[in-house]
């Protein structure tokens, strides 16, 4: 496992790497070390799983933020560390957890949001980020 520590200032929050044999996680955390009220030492994750279910693509699998550090531009760069490691496709199933009436609505803002990424429609709901 490596650990990689990329430093920022803003809001008292740093950026956390950890690279696994089959995933890569990006961790928004707090310099205080304050847990969350779920317990969690982190206010901000992302994961990508390597070679999803050895299919030899990556999948973006998780990415959320604490709805207090939304807004602030901590998404943005939590996605392009992540893609500073992308050595293949990146693909997405853009779904918001849960359901509710509002479903349809959250997945447009979702594909919206991945589509200033560089991701494209591909396949079902599925989108992809190429290797640039």
């Amino acid at each position: 496992m490596k650990i990689y520590r990329i430093s920022q200032t803003e809001n008292d929050l740093y950026i956390d790497v950890e690279s696994l044999p089959d995933r890569r996680r990006i961790y928004l955390k707090r310099r205080d070390g304050e847990a969350n009220e779920y317990g969690e030492d982190f206010v901000g994750k992302l994961t990508i799983q390597l070679d999803y279910f050895s299919s030899g693509q990556d999948m973006l699998t998780a990415f959320k933020i604490d709805p207090e550090y939304r807004g602030q531009g901590w998404g943005r760069k939590m996605i392009e560390e992540a893609f500073k490691y992308q050595e293949r496709p990146l693909y997405v199933n853009p779904e918001p957890y849960g359901g509710g009436s509002d479903y349809d609505e959250v997945i447009d803002v979702l594909k919206k949001m991945y589509g200033k990424f560089g991701f494209e429609p591909y396949q079902d709901n599925f989108m992809v980020r190429k290797v640039k």
